[in-house]
């Protein structure tokens, strides 16, 4: 029987300040389902927590844990940019782990989070190019 990869139902640990601030990001920007599931788990998993640097754990789908990281990208000012590179940096070293024990899942997610990759930089590289091309800039991106 084949796996349903994006259905794998995966544990990440953050600190808790990190997950209440993908928490609010993901308030201010969408109102969905997803967010509201995500919002519900972070309140779920913090109850009894001490200190708001307490690591978190919370149990997402991958197709969840990809929704959360692209909404999380979509700052077109790149404001969070290297929040956004510590919480995908802390993500890359559980999918690290994970390949451990479940190399195929690990894979998998891997690649998802490559093509966010690949999409951010064809925008920054795009953004970029037209603020060349807009100030009369000659130079090649």
């Amino acid at each position: 029987m084949e796996r349903n990869l994006p259905m794998e139902v995966i544990t990440i640990q953050l600190p808790a300040y990190d997950l209440f601030f993908i928490g609010q990001t993901l308030i201010e920007k969408n109102q969905t389902g997803q967010t509201i599931v995500f919002i519900n788990t972070i309140n779920k998993a913090s109850e009894g927590i001490q200190s708001i640097n307490d690591p978190l754990s919370v149990n997402l789908t991958v197709t969840q844990l990809l929704e959360i990281i692209e909404l999380m990208g979509k700052e077109s000012e790149f404001l969070y940019a290297a929040f956004n590179l510590s919480i995908e940096g802390k993500l890359m070293t559980q999918l690290a782990a994970l390949a451990g024990t479940d190399l195929e899942l690990a894979q998998y997610i891997g690649g998802r989070l490559s093509e966010r990759k690949l999409r951010i930089d064809a925008y920054k590289t795009a953004f970029i190019s037209k603020y060349l091309k807009t100030q009369n800039i000659d130079l090649n991106v």
